[in-house]
């Protein structure tokens, strides 16, 4: 049995990730003899309701209201302890994600990732004070994650991403696009203009799968 192809999108909060990763899974079913599944792999959410129960119980303080966030920031933690126990936490539950992936992979399945371990370093360094150095180690400590075939970056500017979805502020899009930016500029990413239509994003990316992941 031939391994899949594991495709993966990342970008800021607006950027149309999730529309775009969900319309190429449709159209790469379309094509026949391609098993296809989408992965949403978003790391460390948590819902608003959980949320406020640490908040009432005194675990983290609360949240940052400029960014509107739906995750656990390790910003608002108290006790230091308890925010490494919780960081480990989340990323042994991502880890086990992403290892679904590999099995889905080695069962010949093209796997659509709607965020990867890329999105997982911009987390760790905007939301939990990690340096760019550090989160990219600790990363590299969850061993036998499967490397994309093909690793897009939607790359859309903070104010037209900000305008489509306001639940974050402009600064904390700036600085996600900063990071975004380092990242795809030190590893194989093929930059995509997000400012395009999703038509023309989703013929790029098909191109790229049919010619370029071997």
């Amino acid at each position: 049995m031939n391994k899949g192809k594991l495709v993966c999108l990342m970008g800021i909060d607006g950027s149309g990730k999730t529309t775009i990763a969900r319309l190429f899974k449709e159209r790469l079913q379309e094509m026949n003899r391609i098993k296809v599944e989408y992965v949403w792999c978003k790391f460390g959410y948590y819902s608003p309701l959980l949320r406020k129960l640490f908040c009432f119980i005194g675990i983290i303080g609360k949240p940052d209201k400029l960014r509107g966030l739906n995750s656990i920031s390790g910003n608002n933690f108290k006790n230091k302890i308890v925010y490494n126990l919780y960081l480990y936490f989340l990323l042994m539950t991502h880890y086990l994600t992403i290892l679904n992936v590999r099995i889905s992979l080695s069962l010949g399945k093209t796997v659509i990732c709607d965020r990867y371990l890329p999105d997982t370093l911009v987390d760790l360094v905007l939301e939990f004070n990690q340096t760019y150095e550090d989160a990219n180690k600790l990363l590299k400590k969850l061993y036998f994650t499967p490397k994309p075939d093909l690793l897009f970056y939607i790359r859309l500017p903070s104010k037209i991403a900000y305008e489509r979805k306001k639940e974050n502020s402009l600064d904390y899009l700036n600085r996600k696009v900063k990071i975004y930016d380092i990242y795809s500029s030190k590893n194989e990413v093929v930059v995509l203009d997000g400012t395009k239509n999703p038509n023309e994003l989703l013929n790029e990316i098909q191109f790229y799968f049919i010619n370029k992941s071997g």
